[in-house]
């Protein structure tokens, strides 16, 4: 048997400084049998972050100061998040649709394997429009068991889609848990920049000096997959560029 448990967080605002989590969800998936995956264990809960809430944030995750202030702390649900299944034990990996904002905004992940949707299906999927978790649901056209659990922006509802969408990496694309913790570990290219003059163009659109740029001459900050994308497609197209023939 394998599970693997979905959590979900909704913030005050991004790491590092206002990662304060207001809102907490997990799905489990298990595996009982080859290849059948079903829903395990489902749970949610506010979550009182010690500090107001910032207006831009509630307006993205209509969490307000009232609602939890008398919910309890992270610290007080940190074993219901990472406590077993009860009808199938202990989680065996984690995922996140951005693993890297859920490993960063909970902290206690011990050396637990992750999965990250996102890497995943930019990998699987590399066409979608977007990689972003609804844009996922209706692109693929995932049929939920419970839509109206599917609430945008909320720990439940995201957790929810997120498990739908690993299950069909797991089901549709022919990937096993293990070939999606090492796409997770690992920067992946980009089909598409997302950001600048260039945005929205295919990779191998972009000009040489833009990549140029990212790589040897902005500040940035980009994050591991930018970097290694841009670095990937300026190597090609310098090797494209030596190998052309003069005449």
């Amino acid at each position: 048997m394998t599970i693997v448990r979905i959590v979900d967080v909704e913030t005050c605002g991004l790491p590092p400084d206002n990662a304060q989590v207001c809102e907490v969800a997990t799905v489990d998936l298990v595996l009982a049998d080859a290849n059948v995956w079903t829903r395990g264990r489902m749970w949610s809960s506010l979550v009182n972050p010690g500090r107001p809430i910032p207006p831009e944030a509630s307006a993205i995750h209509h969490i307000v100061d009232d609602m939890v202030k008398d919910a309890p702390t992270l610290d007080q649900l940190a074993e219901t998040i990472w406590a077993p299944d009860g009808d199938h034990g202990l989680p065996d990996f984690f995922a996140a649709h951005e693993a890297r904002f859920e490993k960063e905004c909970l902290k206690d992940v011990g050396d637990s394997k992750w999965i990250c949707t996102r890497k995943a299906a930019m990998t699987a999927w590399p066409d979608a429009p977007n990689h972003k978790n609804q844009t996922l649901r209706y692109w693929l056209g995932l049929k939920l068991a419970n839509a109206a659990l599917a609430e945008p922006h909320r720990a439940l509802g995201d957790a929810y889609v997120t498990a739908a969408i690993l299950r069909r990496l797991l089901i549709g694309a022919g990937l096993v848990v293990d070939d999606l913790v090492t796409i997770s570990a690992n920067p992946v290219l980009l089909p598409r920049l997302t950001f600048g003059e260039h945005a929205m163009k295919p990779m191998a659109e972009v000009p040489l000096s833009y990549l140029d740029w990212i790589v040897n001459k902005s500040r940035g900050p980009w994050d591991e997959d930018i970097l290694y994308t841009a670095r990937k497609y300026l190597d090609a197209g310098r090797d494209a560029q030596r190998q052309r023939s003069p005449v």
